[in-house]
């Protein structure tokens, strides 16, 4: 299957999540376990992840959070809402003043992408784990501070993790064409055992 994201600007600031079979097979593979159908993002950045997983399943609903640095954010945004309507809305809020309360009952799944400094990334990970949601996704744990929490705070017998794989991001323009190697990026799937 093929995913055409054509009518998507990227102004090659922002790095992402290439629409390719390694990305497709993944999500593929998180729905089949998990069945969401609600998912809380973190970092919508310039809206790769959100329109691939969007245009993937046409039962499911995300509302993603970035703290919108980034031009492209807040126009790219727009155009995913009106793409896709009532199943997408973008939220320009840090996801470290978010109360864990005001998740309960709303989200069957949380995508961790935004920061990638430590105290954001244990932030947003506390924050899954203070909430009823079941299952997250922790993406780039090739990233030093990302590995880091992630070995603190998911790596034990609480969770188990349901599937995983590696793909290759597509670089932020300041990295392209310096001899920058791509990045082999990990992506794990980890739900709470019941």
């Amino acid at each position: 299957m093929s995913i055409d994201l054509s009518w998507l600007p990227d102004d090659g600031g922002t790095g992402h999540m290439p629409c390719n079979s390694d990305v497709i097979n993944f999500w593929k593979a998180v729905k089949e376990i998990t069945n969401f159908q609600s998912m809380m993002e973190i970092g919508f950045n310039a809206g790769h992840s959100s329109s691939i997983i969007l245009s993937l399943f046409d039962d499911v609903r995300i509302d993603s959070y970035d703290i919108g640095q980034f031009d492209i954010t807040h126009s790219n945004g727009k155009l995913v809402k009106e793409k896709f309507t009532d199943r997408f809305d973008l939220f320009i809020q840090d996801s470290m003043k978010i109360s864990s309360s005001k998740l309960n009952g709303k989200y069957d799944l949380m995508f961790i992408d935004g920061s990638h400094d430590y105290n954001p990334v244990v932030s947003d990970i506390n924050l899954f784990l203070n909430s009823d949601i079941q299952y997250v996704i922790m993406d780039d744990l090739q990233n030093k501070n990302v590995k880091r929490a992630y070995g603190e705070l998911l790596n034990n017998s609480s969770f188990e993790v349901l599937h995983e794989t590696r793909y290759t991001a597509i670089l932020p323009y300041q990295m392209r064409n310096k001899n920058i190697k791509p990045k082999n990026v990990p992506i794990r799937l980890i739900g709470k055992v019941k």
